[in-house]
């Protein structure tokens, strides 16, 4: 009898998988919702994948080019005497 009483008391004390408020969340939302929050994953590991290709300093040099290469047509004209 003792062996089956710890067999049930080891039963009623296993493990029981935690859910984070964040599955509970996730298992209310509608399938759309579940879409668009992986979409916006998506998006933002893009975003931090096209940043991290170039340094800041790289992205500032390339933009110093492109305006070096834009005619004059595009200098803001002056205005006022002087």
């Amino acid at each position: 009898n003792k062996s089956n009483e710890k067999k049930n008391t080891k039963d009623n004390n296993e493990y029981k998988p935690f859910k984070s408020d964040f599955e509970k969340a996730m298992e209310e939302l509608t399938e759309s919702e579940k879409q668009f929050l992986e979409r916006q994953k998506m998006n933002e590991s893009y975003v931090i994948k096209k940043q991290s290709k170039m340094t800041h300093r790289q992205r500032i040099e390339q933009y110093n080019n492109n305006l070096a290469e834009l005619s004059e047509h595009h200098d803001i004209p002056k205005v006022g005497p002087g």
